[in-house]
């Protein structure tokens, strides 16, 4: 009975440690292996060395901009009433778009200048 015992408790003995006694982690998180995420570089941006374009000065059908100076204006005949810019080089004449004039731009009504 004495033999009986004891195989009884090396038995009990060697079942608990075959459940692994050691410590547990019951935080819930497992450790996996996460994939690359490190940000992609970009390309900075260049800082606009042009100011805001002021507005050109509209009388009636006139638009005027100032020699050596852009000037922007909208007018629902011309361009579908998108913003438009008039030029007006330092060295003189009109500009607009595609378009170069000496003194004047006369286009659907409307007369570009620039003083």
């Amino acid at each position: 009975m004495k033999a009986l015992f004891s195989v009884a408790i090396l038995a009990s003995v060697m079942a608990l440690t075959a459940c692994g006694g050691g410590s547990s982690d019951s935080s819930g998180s497992s450790s996996s292996i996460q994939p690359n995420t490190q940000p992609t570089p970009t390309t900075p941006t260049t800082p606009s060395t042009n100011p805001t374009i002021k507005a050109c000065a509209i009388e009636g059908t006139t638009i005027t901009g100032t020699k050596g100076e852009e000037c922007t204006f909208n007018n629902p005949k011309y361009n579908k009433g998108a913003t438009s810019t008039l030029e007006c080089p330092v060295t003189g004449g009109v500009k607009l778009g595609g378009i170069s004039a000496g003194t004047k731009i006369e286009i659907n009504g409307m007369t570009l200048l620039c003083k």
